[in-house]
């Protein structure tokens, strides 16, 4: 079995899982389980792993990638109409306590998606 993706979320995982179902890939989620029932054990077993056999693993990450474009295309920037959007990830500032808080629970600092288009650099929320 190949790992395609890792997830954090059971929901992102089962949209993954089913999309690559749909069109006739086998896949299975690894640690579904046991990410799910205890989130603080995500970090030590690697999170949800979304893995397909080794000779599906070329088109499924293929029509991952496909579904990724087709989300981005599908936005489009509310300031100017442009659909020419980048997908950005940006950690969020923490406080002293927060940083100490993600060291000591072996969580990354809390991040953010954001659209941000390139033609009137507006950014708003995935």
């Amino acid at each position: 079995m190949v790992t395609l993706q890792t997830f954090d979320n059971y929901v992102q995982a089962h949209i993954k899982l089913g999309y690559l179902q749909e069109h006739g890939i086998t896949a299975f989620l690894q640690d579904e389980y046991s990410a799910t029932i205890n989130p603080a054990l995500n970090n030590a077993i690697g999170g949800i792993k979304l893995q397909v056999t080794e000779t599906d693993a070329p088109r499924a990450f293929e029509l991952l990638q496909q579904l990724f474009a087709q989300q981005l295309a599908q936005r489009i920037c509310p300031n100017c109409g442009s659909k020419e959007l980048q997908l950005r990830v940006t950690v969020n500032p923490v406080n002293v306590f927060t940083k100490l808080l993600s060291v000591l629970s072996f969580n990354p600092a809390p991040a953010t998606m954001h659209y941000s288009c390139p033609v009137c650099n507006y950014q708003f929320e995935a």
